[in-house]
């Protein structure tokens, strides 16, 4: 009973936001309900990574992470937020590392530090990552920013604390 009244309410909200949405908004919104419902059809993939349309791809010896500037990760500037950067930075290296090892394992960020060199502006911004140095228990990675002209925006490294995976982690092997 409570999931249907949930669904009238937030129905209710969504039809009165529709109703005064500009065209920015209207595009917006789209954008968010198709990762909303790529994250329904597929649990691999994360909210963050739905809703701001990040694709990725691996390499021998590097982790690619690509996501469309959209008014959905702007400042009050129009730039890409530098929280967002800083994420794709920490998406980009942290997939990386948990891609590399076993199952039962994966890294979590214990450490992040950027430098952000020009404003995130134009189509995209193109996250590469590599591995600096595999420890036991620890890991450090960094992650080089490029616009869609390929200038660079961003240095990132991160340090990640080796952890087994736990029963309650919904992912397999794409954090």
């Amino acid at each position: 009973m409570q999931n249907h009244l949930l669904k009238e309410k937030t129905a209710a909200k969504f039809k009165e936001f529709l109703t005064k949405a500009t065209d920015e908004e209207l595009i917006l919104t789209e954008k968010i309900l198709n990762g909303l419902q790529q994250k329904q059809q597929n649990h691999y993939v994360t909210y963050l990574d739905a809703l701001c349309q990040m694709t990725s791809q691996i390499s021998d010896d590097s982790y690619e992470v690509i996501i469309p500037i959209q008014p959905l990760i702007y400042n009050k500037l129009d730039i890409v937020h530098g929280g967002i950067t800083a994420t794709l930075a920490d998406t980009a290296m942290g997939s990386y590392i948990s891609k590399l090892l076993p199952e039962n394992k994966s890294g979590v960020t214990t450490e992040l530090k950027i430098n952000y060199l020009a404003p995130g502006k134009g189509k995209f911004l193109k996250c590469t990552a590599a591995i600096i140095h595999k420890g036991k228990q620890l890991w450090v990675a960094e992650a080089k920013i490029y616009n869609d002209s390929g200038k660079l925006a961003a240095v990132a490294t991160g340090s990640f604390y080796i952890v087994t995976r736990t029963d309650y982690s919904k992912n397999t092997k794409n954090d």
